[in-house]
């Protein structure tokens, strides 16, 4: 055990809180204890937090060790008739909460994987999921995700799980409809990031000199459609944007 252990023992630190002060996750400075060393960029704000000698920090004071990573397992829940809430916590202390139908949860449980929430930059939503590790054919250890709702609906490779309301935390079977990406895609209710309008198929553009304009796009089987509208036009480019992608995609089609 190194100074800077020892020191959080015998002053009752705890690790998740002291993670949060210091800016990094638990397992970071689990890694540090079973390592015995404290990186050098880590060693000032350590030092001058806890007025703490940079020598003692990573002095070895005892061949005792503590590290133990936390074992996960399935999340605490809540059942309440026919749904059951799973309650998932975040790095910073929050905790999220996802339904499912109480009939999916000896299924989840028998699993035993930790949820979470996890962020998909494809569409701008956050889903719960879980990180599954493992050790692959030439011994090394390697990790994949798994998402509730594909869990829930046994999903096939290759296609995609949509939720009907638009909100990624309802993961009951009657919320759920297995499709493929391009009808997933349509169902976002987000906008891209790069739309710059924060209204999901409405595009500010540039044009020469200067000049700027909406560009209402959509993309259906390989086909681009757009249309264009002036910088004092942005309502009725929402509203047309609305009204086509009904059009194009049907009544299920994400709203702005």
């Amino acid at each position: 055990m190194i100074g800077f252990q020892d020191y959080i023992i015998k002053n009752n630190i705890k690790v998740k809180d002291l993670a949060k002060e210091i800016g990094v996750t638990p397992s970071v400075i689990w890694g540090w204890f079973n390592s015995d060393k404290i990186p050098e960029k880590n060693l000032d704000n350590i030092s001058k937090k806890f007025n703490l000698e940079k020598e003692y920090i990573n002095k070895k004071v005892n061949d005792i060790s503590t590290y133990k990573p936390r074992k996960k397992g399935f999340n605490s829940y809540e059942i309440n008739g026919d749904i059951t809430t799973i309650f998932l916590e975040r790095k910073d202390g929050s905790i999220w909460e996802t339904i499912i139908d109480t009939e999916d949860l000896p299924k989840l449980k028998k699993l035993n994987y930790s949820w979470h929430v996890g962020y998909a930059h494809c569409n701008n939503e956050y889903y719960t999921m879980a990180t599954i590790y493992y050790i692959n054919e030439n011994g090394k250890k390697k990790s994949t995700t798994k998402n509730l709702n594909s869990i829930i609906m046994d999903v096939s490779e290759g296609y995609h799980i949509d939720h009907i309301n638009n909100n990624p935390m309802d993961n009951r079977k009657e919320n759920l409809r297995t499709t493929n990406h391009s009808t997933n895609a349509q169902n976002r209710k987000g906008a891209n990031k790069n739309s710059g309008t924060g209204v999901r198929n409405v595009h500010l553009v540039n044009r020469y000199k200067g000049k700027q304009v909406y560009l209402v796009q959509f993309m259906k089987n390989g086909e681009r459609f757009i249309w264009e509208f002036s910088i004092n036009e942005f309502d009725e480019a929402c509203t047309f944007a609305e009204k086509k992608r009904k059009e194009l995609f049907g009544e299920y089609a994400g709203k702005g």
